[in-house]
Formats: structure tokens, C-alpha cells, sequence
């Protein structure tokens, strides 16, 4: 599915600023921008382009959820919390009450 390729066409670029703390992990499956992203050495070109690499991730992420829900809604949900136990150390996290913290 074209859902599949952007999810791996985008994943080094969110990866990258995820490792920049720019960008986060939600428990529900989002990519976001960190509580700390502004406070980063990093140019507004930058952080449009990690705004823009999270919107499209985060439009595949939907998508193939919605997909799965339909068929096997357990691992829709299994699917959506992968990214978050994913998290490397050190990375952003928002957990299941909404506070950011870094794993």
C-alpha cells in the first residue's frame, strides 16, 4: 500500500529529528513536535521540514489504522502503540496522560 512506502520514505527524516529531540512520540501513535523543539539551535527550514515529514507520517499512520481497524481492530491498536515502545533512550515520549518525557 502507498501508505507503507511514505511510512518508510519518511522514517529516516523523522528519526533524525526525533534524535534531535525535535519531534516525539505520542502513546496514541502520533508523530509531534517536542516541548522542546523551539528552544533548539535549529532554522525555521528545518522545522518546517520536520513539521512536514510528522504530517505525512502521521496521515499514513491514520490511514493504515483505519485499514486495520476495519479488519482487525486489535492490532490497529497494536500497530499504533508500536512507535511508542519503539522510542529509543533519550528519545521524547508523550505518554497515555499527555506528559512529555524523554525515555
Amino acid at each position: 500500500r502507498h501508505e507503507y512506502r511514505v511510512l518508510e520514505f519518511y522514517s529516516d527524516i523523522v528519526q533524525r529529528y526525533r534524535n534531535l529531540g525535535i519531534l516525539g512520540e505520542s502513546y496514541d501513535g502520533r508523530v509531534m513536535r517536542t516541548p522542546v523543539a523551539y528552544r533548539q539551535d535549529l532554522s525555521a527550514e528545518s522545522l518546517q521540514k520536520a513539521m512536514t515529514a510528522a504530517d505525512q507520517t502521521n496521515r499514513s499512520r491514520r490511514a493504515i489504522y483505519a485499514y486495520l481497524a476495519r479488519i482487525q481492530p486489535r492490532e490497529a491498536e497494536a500497530f499504533l502503540r508500536s512507535f511508542y515502545y519503539r522510542t529509543r533512550s533519550g528519545e521524547w515520549i508523550r505518554n497515555p496522560v499527555g506528559a512529555w518525557v524523554r525515555k
